[in-house]
């Protein structure tokens, strides 16, 4: 669904579901911070101060790679009027919180959140019987506590 909406929610979405990072991290992404080609792409991140390299989920890489089109600098996600001028301005979160809340869900009550789609990376990391220290690394996490916050209050 995102993928037929806007090519930037799709890698968004992908990011956050297949990959867990976090918004912040998603959207501080450069072009430059993204290497190779599906399925073995990566991307540089900061995270608690350490610089890592994470291999993307396939699905992900591909909606990153459509959403980066042919551009060769700049933010990978840029803000909607950005695209139309000659300097990319970096989406923020509240632009990137408008474009996931385009996702519905079947109940028009239940809004489609950032931190739904997380939780619901390491919710199915848990479920699937992965190592809890692995969905750590993973999800970017800091403590195993904080992945079993996420774990304890899944639907």
């Amino acid at each position: 669904m995102a993928a037929a909406l806007d090519p930037r929610l799709d890698a968004l979405v992908a990011l956050l579901v297949h990959d867990g990072l976090k918004v912040a991290e998603a959207l501080a992404l450069d072009v430059d911070h993204v290497a190779g080609r599906p399925p073995r792409t990566t991307i540089t991140l900061r995270r608690r101060g350490e610089i890592q390299r994470v291999l993307l989920h396939t699905d992900s890489a591909r909606a990153v790679r459509r959403c980066v089109g042919k551009r060769r600098t700049g933010p990978v996600f840029i803000s909607e009027r950005a695209a139309a001028s000659d300097t990319p301005t970096r989406l923020t979160r509240f632009g990137a919180d408008h474009l996931i809340r385009q996702l519905r869900t079947d109940d028009a009550t239940e809004l489609v959140t950032a931190n739904a789609l997380r939780r619901f990376h390491i919710s199915e990391g848990h479920l699937s019987g992965s190592v809890l220290e692995h969905v750590r690394d993973r999800a970017g996490l800091a403590d195993i506590r904080s992945v079993m916050r996420y774990v304890d209050t899944a639907p």
